[in-house]
């Protein structure tokens, strides 16, 4: 897995000859790259555009539902993601607190499980609290990876109810919660987008980091709409499979709606060169 940010790398740098077109992942060991003296959320702070900004102390009905024993994740990813934990871990320290939203271009690049990873790997910091919202719908979302349900919706929370949350918890100590909120479900009465700028204020006043598993940028235009309220994206992308084109236009429409893209994470790199002959280069 590697992180570039979009002050290093354009898409275009990482591609095939031009009659592949596709993200190319490099030779060598996996490395994530961030953007060159970047705090992760930019100098400018929090990229929220709400009519009220969060309030720090009030006092929110949180309420847990469920309570399930995960495993710790894969070591391994967890490693790929050090840098961006890192970064992740600095800019709640200064900021207080952190919504990122993970898109992917296209189905099965991956978005979920890096923000699953992300989220274990975060919730070993003693002074996190992570909240992982799961967007996404079908057998391959949060929930159905954990074997759970949402007793209701972010949607209700919205609308003054309380947060219920679904709390996962790790073997050495540590803890995930995790909600749904779908925002493209036309057949869904409760999708109001115009609430959700004081529901991640109500968010925000419980938790520090928050994770939005979002569907894909080019089939989730309610999601690509409220990336504005993230203070941070990142676009995950599959080497050797997706086009650059679509690598571009998907980062375009992030950041025509107003989302910060802080950089691409290209994910399931495959090693053309074994990794202890790499290391002796």
């Amino acid at each position: 897995m590697e992180m570039m940010g979009d002050d290093e790398h354009n898409p275009s740098d990482r591609a095939a000859p031009e009659s592949a077109g596709m993200a190319r992942g490099g030779e060598g060991s996996p490395r994530e790259r961030g953007s060159s003296g970047s705090d992760f959320g930019g100098a400018g702070g929090a990229l929220i555009r709400s009519v009220e900004a969060p309030l720090p102390h009030a006092v929110e009905r949180h309420m847990i539902v469920e309570k399930k024993a995960v495993s710790a994740g894969s070591g391994e990813l967890s490693r790929h993601l050090l840098s961006i934990t890192a970064a992740v871990n600095a800019y709640v320290v200064e900021k207080g607190s952190l919504v990122l939203a993970i898109y992917g271009s296209q189905p099965g690049e991956g978005t979920s499980t890096v923000s699953r990873e992300l989220a274990i790997a975060l919730s070993r910091s003693p002074t996190n609290n992570i909240l992982l919202i799961d967007g996404t719908s079908g057998k391959s979302n949060q929930a159905g990876h954990f074997d759970t349900k949402f007793v209701e919706s972010l949607w209700s929370t919205a609308r003054g109810a309380p947060i219920r949350t679904v709390r996962l918890t790790l073997p050495r100590g540590g803890a995930v919660d995790l909600a749904g909120l779908l925002i493209d479900d036309a057949d869904d009465a409760e999708v109001d987008l115009r609430l959700l700028p004081q529901l991640f204020n109500r968010l925000r006043n419980v938790f520090n980091v928050i994770i939005v598993d979002c569907p894909p940028v080019l089939s989730a235009a309610g999601y690509v709409s409220a990336s504005a309220l993230a203070d941070s994206c990142l676009l995950v992308v599959e080497a050797d499979r997706t086009r650059v084109p679509v690598v571009r236009r998907a980062m375009e429409e992030i950041e025509a709606a107003g989302g910060k893209l802080q950089g691409v994470v290209l994910n399931k790199r495959k090693h053309y060169i074994p990794s202890w002959i790499y290391r002796r280069l």
